[in-house]
């Protein structure tokens, strides 16, 4: 149903004469690429987060305030993280962030899908939290700053929009992946605690796929700087009396 909603949708708005999202906005440079990736970004990001409070609780016995304090770096790393790209974004352009974004990325969530029983906060948590907050942080300033690069500043808004939609989708979504994969992962485990294990493993091992594919993407679809961008002005010239 969804998709048939989507169809005609994107049906009509080939057809009326103001529509709500131009079609033509899909050529802009990036703009596709860039979509993928926050898609995988966030897929990977709230099943990741939410599969490290499970292990955490469930798996390592974590009492629910015993959580929330192992996991206040991940405010913290993402104001500091984000801070520093963009600082970085300057001097580096926004596709050696993203690579290098991803890559920590894939890095920390690999990490968090080598948690076992006896795993300790520190060194091994600690560092995979640091990671992933890291490369998502800086993969996310680096990709909003693709995003709009090619937009005019009339389609500024309605390509901040689009960009922030495809990141919640692929949030829900791969929340809904992870969840399934674990799911079936457990129901063919011999017991309880050594299922859970297995299944918040594979969820993670799924995460970190997901950033993998976003890391393909920017290496082989995203364009480097150096391609004109569009029109800045605020959007066509008025019409003449």
């Amino acid at each position: 149903g969804g998709v048939v909603l989507l169809g005609a949708f994107l049906w009509r708005q080939a057809r009326v004469p103001e529509p709500l999202m131009p079609l033509n906005l899909w050529r802009r440079p990036n703009l596709a690429a860039v979509m993928v990736i926050g898609f995988c970004l966030f897929a990977a990001w709230v099943g990741a987060n939410f599969f490290l409070v499970l292990t955490l609780q469930r798996v390592l016995g974590y009492s629910a305030g015993e959580a929330a304090m192992a996991l206040l770096p991940l405010a913290l790393g993402g104001l500091i993280f984000a801070t520093l790209a963009g600082r970085l974004l300057p001097r580096t352009g926004p596709k050696p962030l993203l690579l290098v974004g991803l890559t920590v990325y894939v890095a920390g969530l690999g990490l968090m899908a080598a948690i076992e029983t006896g795993t300790s906060y520190w060194p091994h948590i600690l560092v995979a939290i640091l990671l992933a907050v890291a490369g998502n942080s800086i993969t996310f300033v680096a990709a909003n700053v693709v995003a709009l690069a090619h937009a005019r500043l009339d389609e500024q808004s309605l390509v901040g929009g689009l960009f922030n939609t495809g990141m919640q989708v692929g949030g829900g979504l791969g929340l809904a992946i992870m969840s399934a994969v674990a799911a079936g992962q457990i129901a063919s485990g011999s017991s309880t605690g050594a299922a859970l294990l297995s299944g918040y493993q594979a969820a993670f091992w799924t995460a970190a796929g997901i950033a993998a594919l976003g890391l393909l993407v920017t290496a082989a679809f995203l364009r480097t700087a150096g391609s004109k961008p569009a029109n800045r002005d605020s959007g066509p010239a008025p019409a003449r009396r």
